[in-house]
């Protein structure tokens, strides 16, 4: 999992001293959102040690499974979960299309085949990579609070945010989704990808790094946030498998691959240990916010 925006390690987040949205911006009627513990016992708050954003991006920008200007294997499971939802909501004949969070740009990329699109990350790494990989498309280097300065809210039709949410801390994950929303032209659409949290202890187990912020979220506790926010959840899916219990192992092997090639009733099984959620989410139709 890679991507950071101080909104996103990737993700507006991944570390950025600037706040991620200001208090003004996010001024809302009646009592602010306030996670309880039935909430913050979902949203997975392991802190790993604190790493330079910038150093760790342009190491992992570039290095050989995460560097490419193509997707990998496990990116390329997202695209599909991601391609699925496009296909099941209608942004419009030539959308205006943000991906929010967009590290080195293989996203920005598939997206731009759907409509305009500009890519942002709050790294300059990551924006850096990405003009070096696509320099025909557009990329920025903002946070949510930059984007909500301009172009300004209700700007798009459509924001992709994948693999950021987890590298956005648990106190401003509501904020980010509100700030997603605030982009977002009534009857827009929005699609999140991010780990499950309920695999967080799993893959700590299974691995010895973390990106600068790793702090997962469940399935229900983001349906409950972002409803929270005024999205609608419209679908929901799991992409990707990691070999990280030795049931996931055996899902991940050749051969048990080969079997679901020819059977693939045999690939239902991997559902529990599909390791990302990709959520499909729409702002009402309703010109005014009515958080």
């Amino acid at each position: 999992m890679s991507k950071c925006i101080n909104t996103g390690p990737r993700g507006p987040c991944l570390g950025t001293r600037r706040p991620l949205l200001s208090s003004a911006s996010l001024e809302r009627p009646g009592v602010p959102f306030q996670p309880g513990p039935d909430l913050m016992g979902e949203v997975r708050d392991d802190q790993p040690s604190e790493a330079d954003p910038e150093e760790f991006y342009e190491a992992f920008w570039r290095s050989p499974r995460w560097g490419g200007v193509e997707p990998n294997r496990d990116e390329r499971s997202r695209l599909s979960a991601v391609t699925a939802m496009l296909d099941a909501c209608d942004p419009g004949p030539r959308p205006r299309i943000l991906d929010l969070g967009c590290g080195r740009g293989w996203l920005t990329r598939a997206l731009s085949r759907y409509g305009e699109v500009v890519g942002t990350d709050v790294v300059a790494a990551s924006v850096q990579r990405a003009r070096e990989l696509h320099p025909d498309l557009t990329f920025e280097q903002t946070d949510l609070q930059g984007l909500l300065d301009s172009p300004g809210e209700e700007s798009f039709d459509l924001v992709v945010s994948s693999e950021v949410l987890e590298h956005i801390k648990n106190t401003e994950k509501h904020d980010f989704l509100h700030g997603i929303h605030q982009l977002l032209r009534p009857g827009g659409y929005a699609i999140v990808t991010t780990p499950r949290g309920e695999l967080w202890d799993q893959w700590q187990r299974s691995r010895d790094w973390t990106q600068p912020v790793e702090e997962w979220i469940s399935e229900a506790a983001l349906d409950r946030m972002a409803t929270n926010v005024g999205f609608s959840v419209e679908r929901r899916a799991r992409a990707h498998v990691y070999g990280i219990t030795p049931m996931s192992r055996l899902l991940v092997s050749r051969t048990f691959r080969f079997m679901a090639q020819r059977a693939p009733l045999l690939g239902t099984l991997t559902h529990p240990w599909r390791i990302y959620q990709v959520i499909l989410l729409r702002r009402s139709r309703q010109g005014a916010d009515t958080i």
